[in-house]
């Protein structure tokens, strides 16, 4: 790659060591019934390693890149009426040059998650969420509050009205990091503003149903 002062930058293919990936994911999930309510405990995550040779202005340097994320969740429902849920997700990103001039980057990013579900008389929900986060390229934490409401009607409750209230804080942010041969940026963006919506759903739920009195009727003939 190399890089004109005009602000020009120009990519061609060279001779360079190989590359290498390597990645890998895991997952655990834990449940009980306590009486008539059930406990829920989920754990995944991933590790992802790569290195990466390239020619910046024809300097040598190699790109090495590490991340790592877990994401664990605790969920109590209590007879289907209450349900709770608190998590955690944990995200390590590490990236280096080989190369003079360019330095190394680590960002460090926190995700405490909180929800809230009641699932009321006469078919109505009301369904809260909450993500605290702190980020290590960003000052303050940020506070993702979105809230909903819905209610079943019609034959069958084949009918849904919902109504949403996203990002009620105004704070939603987008935060990404990226390597590649010239370095390492970390952009930080405004997310999806404020907004409130009312969806209506119809679920039809009637092929089961008609293709079971059809094998019925055959079995009698």
């Amino acid at each position: 790659m190399i890089n004109d002062p005009s602000g020009k930058r120009t990519y061609y293919y060279i001779n360079a060591p190989k590359s290498e990936s390597y990645n890998l994911s895991y997952s655990l999930n834990i449940a009980r019934s306590l009486k008539k309510s059930k406990l829920q405990l989920m754990y995944n995550g991933s590790y992802n390693n790569n290195a990466n040779p390239n020619y910046i202005d024809n300097i040598y340097s190699e790109t090495q890149t590490a991340n790592i994320t877990n994401n664990i969740n605790l969920q109590l429902a209590l007879k289907s009426m209450v349900i709770l849920n608190i998590g955690k997700t944990i995200n390590n990103y590490k990236t280096s040059q080989s190369g003079a001039g360019l330095r190394s980057f680590k960002n460090y990013s926190d995700i405490t998650k909180f929800g809230l579900t009641l699932n009321l008389p006469k078919s109505f929900m009301i369904n809260s969420t909450l993500d605290y986060t702190k980020n290590s390229n960003i000052e303050k934490p940020i506070v993702l509050w979105n809230a909903f409401a819905s209610r079943r009607f019609l034959k069958s409750e084949q009918g849904e009205l919902k109504f949403s209230a996203m990002d009620i804080l105004k704070q939603f942010k987008n935060i990404r990091n990226s390597a590649d041969g010239y370095g390492t940026t970390t952009r930080i963006s405004n997310g999806l503003q404020q907004y409130f919506m009312l969806t209506f759903s119809y679920y039809p739920r009637k092929f089961g149903k008609t293709e079971l009195k059809r094998k019925e009727v055959k079995e009698e003939w």
